[in-house]
């Protein structure tokens, strides 16, 4: 099932998306340091927009801070828009907002491997399926039986193998059949940066192709390749940032692909193909 959406968002409109969040964040007892790396994307936000009502150039804005800034607020919407984890899970959400302006500089990579283990596990309870946080990453039911999920960021192509490997295993720990969750956008933004576009109508959508390659090229083939039957499906995760600094405009293509692997005939193919097509991330609604 391939669930995508993308939003050429005005920046007045992305600045009120990340702060509104923050607030849902903070009004859940969740300290937000004036330095972290969402408070900074606010703080470019605010620097862009005088710079872009004073008719000014462009030159001088971080757009890799503010097209990442996209990429984590889409995650961070559907996390705060999840009642039970503002309520149940302070602990998770205080580590989430640590970590570095990129990706590529965490050292370590918790504070996103949490954020993406509370974004899956906020688009799976607002699936309507009960969920709990535990090993391998989060578990849910179905019908009166447990899935389980293992949650995985995968930085580069040639990692990619290795991580479905360590799911596999976490999943095949736990006894219990379940999904790999997979966030792939670093693959992407490593292949091509963030997109520069020309014209305001692509901004969107300029990542369709390469999300297309990604996971119906790469990724499907090799979900199929290397089956395993503890393994009865695939949530995938890819947004692709892009921006038209002349015009100030970022904008952002999502996609929230699920593959269910499990062969026809399978005793979990019914189930697997019906979970899939309930989970998708609710922006794509």
């Amino acid at each position: 099932m391939i669930h995508r959406f993308g939003k050429d968002v005005p920046f007045e409109g992305s600045l009120q998306r990340i702060e509104d969040a923050l607030t849902k964040l903070e009004a859940a007892g969740i300290k937000i340091h004036k330095q972290s790396r969402y408070r900074k994307v606010v703080s470019e936000y605010e620097k862009a927009l005088t710079a872009k009502a004073s008719s000014l150039s462009p030159g001088h804005i971080n757009w890799n801070l503010l097209a990442q800034g996209q990429c984590d607020a889409t995650e961070l919407q559907v996390i705060v828009s999840c009642q039970k984890l503002l309520e149940e899970h302070p602990r998770e959400l205080q580590e989430m907002v640590k970590g570095s302006d990129f990706p590529w500089e965490d050292s370590p990579s918790r504070p996103r491997d949490v954020q993406f283990q509370l974004y899956i596990t906020a688009v799976v309870s607002l699936a309507g399926f009960p969920v709990e946080l535990c090993e391998p990453d989060l578990k849910f039911w179905y019908q009166q039986e447990a899935y389980s999920v293992a949650a995985k960021r995968v930085q580069r192509l040639d990692r990619l193998e290795e991580r479905l490997k360590e799911a596999r295993e976490q999943i095949a720990k736990s006894k219990i059949p379940g999904f790999i969750a997979l966030g792939i956008s670093q693959i992407a933004r490593q292949e091509t940066g963030t997109l520069l576009v020309a014209r305001p109508d692509v901004l969107w959508r300029a990542g369709e192709t390469i999300s297309a390659d990604l996971v119906e090229d790469r990724l499907k083939k090799l979900a199929h390749k290397t089956y395993d039957p503890c393994v009865i499906g695939y949530f995938v995760w890819i947004t692709i940032p892009s921006v038209i600094p002349r015009l100030y405009s970022v904008g952002f293509t999502a996609n929230f692909r699920s593959i269910y692997v499990a062969p026809a005939g399978h005793k979990c193919f019914s189930v697997s193909e019906e979970i899939c097509k309930r989970v998708q991330d609710p922006q794509c609604i």
